[in-house]
């Protein structure tokens, strides 16, 4: 019996100094970690301070079949906490220091291309009037990710699209791969 104990009192241990290790609560899942963490890296911004994310709003996912082509879309909502006259909670504080975010609204190029989309079913209809883009291109050839200017040339489109509202606190992340 102490045994079990032993070795439940260690996996326990284990879960716990993991968890901690990656920054995240217990209750969130390991693929939904994975996916921040990955979506960290794109945008050039730590997504997962546990301090400034609420929580997942919604998750919808096409992806499926032999080549995994489909869309994603994934909206989180952040906690905007004021400290000394400063919002240096929100997302939206980190933003404006990062490269590889813009303000909106979009540049020409993706603005064309989401004003000229038909048949995208997660695509959304609106964005946000105030707050900031940030554009990766995944093409495996593609020679500047962080641009849109040659991304809607190609024939296929493998890119992340990263909407935050600074009215709302709520960042939306748009995969497509085709």
């Amino acid at each position: 019996m102490k045994g079990i104990l032993r070795a439940g009192t260690a996996v326990l241990l284990l879960w716990l100094l993991v968890s901690c290790e990656v920054g995240f609560p217990l209750t969130r899942s390991a693929a939904e970690a994975y996916h921040l963490d990955r979506l960290s890296e794109e945008c050039g911004v730590e997504l997962v301070h546990t301090r400034r994310l609420h929580g997942m709003l919604e998750d919808k996912d096409t992806h499926g079949g032999f080549l995994g082509d489909g869309e994603r879309l994934t909206r989180y909502r952040y906690d905007s906490f004021r400290y000394g006259g400063e919002d240096t909670g929100a997302l939206a504080y980190a933003l404006p220091a990062a490269s590889r975010w813009k303000p909106l609204p979009f540049g020409e190029e993706l603005s064309e291309w989401i004003g000229g989309t038909g048949g995208l079913e997660l695509l959304p209809d609106e964005w946000p009037a105030e707050g900031y883009y940030c554009f990766f291109d995944r093409q495996s050839e593609s020679w500047d990710q962080e641009g849109e200017t040659r991304a809607f040339l190609r024939p296929s489109l493998n890119f992340t699209l990263f909407v935050y509202d600074t009215d709302t606190d709520v960042l939306t992340v748009y995969e497509l791969d085709t």
